[in-house]
């Protein structure tokens, strides 16, 4: 089995770069308004007309076709830039509504989302399809959504809410309407628009009826693609802190040449290449419907978040008091790294999905491990 990717999907790779590069500056901070939610609407427009939110729809949907593996690659390449767009939040979107909305629910909005025309935000509580904050009632959705990514801005939200009969479904509601209110936060990473989204009795559509193994199926297929989007700014941080090692010279040689900054970097990429691992079979599973997925996306949920949040955390370290000015990046990584952490529910949960998993196999399989 082949698991390179294609020259094709290295060639897409290769422009998303050049382009964010061309259009993302750094250091940041002499042109942007702190409190502003950050997004460039120039490059969202040049993203969707290059096809980017759209790349991983099928044709029949409207979308290019060409698989998860160019997606995995343009959200790896969004992360590392940090790119000032909501694309995660709108390429998940548009993965659920395509996987679990009818057809009359993509006809209406993934036009609209894959052309650029509107954008889109994702909610998931912190305990995941066990969570209670929202509930939907009636066709109604009531409740709030706490620190949602994008949803300053957002069009569209699909909300993960305790539905009928207590079940947990993910639901579609339009947040241009008077049942809903945002307030924006600030706090975590102003650059980002996070919001508290409030519902009083906004009319929202269920994703496959409210059926539970979809709402936890479409935490599972979100997880993998949010990886793709850690590991691309872990790979920035690395990178940006092999580059200051190699240049910052103390007692009369660059510190890279010291042990204590080496060995932390070779222990990051160590963990990196473990994420990037676990996100490649992620890709597998999300592109085979006969392999289980919700081991493989617990796993890679687990090892992004954690190589992100130590990658970050070390290209602070690495640039020493450098690190904590606004002449560098490195805060807005670390920023990003404690958004992303419990953007789609906690790694407590995301833990003890693995662990009932495995145990569900080793059960079905009769094998209880060595003596």
């Amino acid at each position: 089995m082949n698991f390179e990717f294609s020259d094709d999907d290295r060639q897409i790779q290769a422009q998303a770069r050049d382009l964010l590069a061309d259009r993302i500056k750094t250091p940041r901070h002499a042109h942007e308004d702190p409190a502003a939610p950050g997004h460039d609407y120039a490059l969202w427009a040049e993203a969707a007309a290059l096809g980017w939110l759209g790349c991983a729809v099928s044709e029949a949907d409207g979308g290019a076709g060409l698989g998860y593996d160019a997606l995995a690659l343009l959200l790896e390449e969004a992360g590392a830039a940090l790119a000032p767009i909501p694309f995660a939040s709108t390429v998940m979107a548009i993965e659920l509504i395509q996987r679990f909305g009818d057809a009359g629910l993509k006809e209406k909005l993934l036009p609209r989302l894959i052309g650029g025309e509107a954008t889109a935000c994702i909610h998931a509580p912190t305990a995941g399809p066990e969570g209670r904050r929202l509930a939907l009632r009636g066709g109604k959705l009531h409740g709030e959504a706490l620190a949602v990514l994008d949803g300053a801005c957002a069009d569209v939200a699909v909300m993960l809410a305790r539905a009928d009969h207590d079940a947990a479904a993910w639901v579609v509601v339009e947040l241009d309407r008077a049942e809903v209110s945002r307030t924006p936060d600030a706090r975590a990473e102003p650059w980002r628009g996070h919001a508290t989204v409030r519902f009083d009795g906004a009319a929202a559509t269920p994703l496959a009826g409210g059926n539970r193994d979809a709402a936890a199926e479409g935490l599972d297929r979100l997880a993998v693609l949010l990886a793709w989007e850690q590991i691309g700014a872990a790979r920035a941080c690395l990178d940006q802190a092999c580059d200051y090692a190699r240049e910052r010279i103390a007692f009369g040689r660059p510190i890279g040449g010291f042990q204590a900054v080496k060995h932390r970097l070779a222990d990051v990429y160590v963990e990196l290449e473990v994420a990037r691992s676990h996100a490649y079979a992620g890709l597998c599973a999300l592109a085979d419907d006969e392999l289980e997925i919700a081991p493989i996306a617990a796993a890679t949920r687990i090892a992004a978040g954690r190589a992100q949040q130590r990658a970050a955390r070390d290209n602070f370290l690495t640039h020493g008091g450098m690190g904590f000015t606004w002449e560098t990046d490195c805060h807005r990584y670390i920023r990003r790294a404690m958004t992303l952490k419990g953007a789609l529910a906690s790694e407590d949960y995301w833990r003890k999905r693995l662990a009932s998993r495995l145990a569900a196999r080793l059960q079905r399989d009769g094998s209880h491990g060595p003596a």
